[in-house]
């Protein structure tokens, strides 16, 4: 199965971890450890845009979002912000799935003393093996889980995330609407994410998108590669090392354009996905790029109108100083002019 959706689950609820025979997390795409990522200053969104997980929670919080009820409304810009720089908005998305995963502490809240931070480390310490890889970050410091937190990079951040949105998607209310929505005839392709399509090379493209959290098209590159065993009398190849490695190829409206372009100049499979791009996904992307701009205009106004009327308040209050009453009597005019050259000798 592809390693892009968190929701390739059976229809069938999940017992708790410590009430299941332990085998390998269902779902789960095993893959090469990637290489190590060039350079400590490389731009923290680039690296977030190389990890399929990314996407997988975009995906989630997309179909998801009338189980979850939290109405976050981030793009997928603000969400990669939110990990970048541990906002509010990242505070906002873990409550939002805490408060769907029993036992519910219905203390959480926004920016107080981060005990969202502490109630996902709960979560997660059961849970981890299950729908991660890797060492839980908060079993080396417990007790001391917000400040493991604030020490992790926005990729570290992200698999957190990502396993909690892993076991939100496990509670019997998400499993029953996967099953209520295909009652309904929704396709199953709504929760299992398909791919978008397969180049002649090899590379396989997906998408992500809505109004909500914009477009986004992904590259994923399967590569395999062998090495060579001297050992012995004849040197022969090992079993082959697969790396895959994911690549955002267009976040906005002149990215989806140039990719389209390109696929379509090249061979059949390559033009078929471009076609499609330029039929059915552009459009969108274009009215969504619209509604940013308008968006982006309007708060531009706003902040000028507000900075207008914050100097016109600055001004009328230099302005109303305290004035005495007008007189036109000549010897006040002349009190008035002795207390001036008093002033100034």
């Amino acid at each position: 199965s592809p390693p892009f959706p968190p929701t390739q689950r059976s229809s069938a609820p999940m017992a708790s971890p410590a009430k299941r025979p332990k085998h390998s997390s269902p779902g789960k795409h095993q893959e090469m450890p990637p290489p190590p990522e060039e350079g400590p200053a490389e731009d923290p969104r680039v690296l977030l845009r190389r990890r399929w997980e990314f996407a997988s929670v975009l995906h989630f919080l997309q179909v998801f979002e009338p189980v979850i009820e939290a109405n976050l409304g981030l793009s997928a810009d603000e969400i990669e912000t939110a990990l970048i720089t541990n906002n509010e908005d990242l505070a906002r998305i873990h409550i939002a799935l805490l408060k769907g995963i029993p036992p519910v502490n219905k203390k959480l809240k926004l920016n107080v003393d981060d005990g969202w931070v502490i109630a996902t480390a709960k979560k997660l310490s059961d849970w981890w093996s299950w729908v991660a890889e890797g060492a839980n970050p908060f079993e080396k410091n417990r007790g001391k889980e917000v400040e493991t937190f604030k020490e992790q990079d926005p990729v570290n951040r992200l698999f957190i995330l990502k396993a909690l949105c892993e076991v939100r998607l496990e509670q019997n209310d998400a499993v029953c609407y996967i099953t209520d929505e295909m009652k309904k005839g929704v396709s199953i392709g709504n929760f299992r994410k398909d791919k978008l399509g397969s180049a002649s090379d090899g590379a396989i493209y997906w998408y992500v998108g809505d109004s909500t959290i914009g477009h986004r098209l992904y590259k994923e590159d399967v590569l395999v590669g062998f090495k060579n065993n001297w050992k012995g009398k004849d040197g022969r190849l090992t079993k082959p090392v697969t790396n895959i490695q994911w690549e955002t190829v267009a976040t906005n409206l002149n990215e989806f354009l140039e990719i389209s372009e390109k696929l379509c100049s090249k061979g059949r499979s390559e033009a078929t996905i471009g076609e499609h791009l330029k039929e059915n996904i552009v459009p969108a992307v274009e009215k969504f790029q619209k509604k940013k701009e308008r968006d982006l205009k309007r708060r531009q106004q706003k902040n000028e109108r507000l900075e207008r009327l914050a100097f016109a308040n600055v001004f009328q209050t230099r302005s109303l100083r305290e004035r005495k009453a007008v007189s036109y009597d000549y010897s006040d005019y002349d009190r008035r002019i002795n207390e001036a050259i008093k002033a100034t000798a």
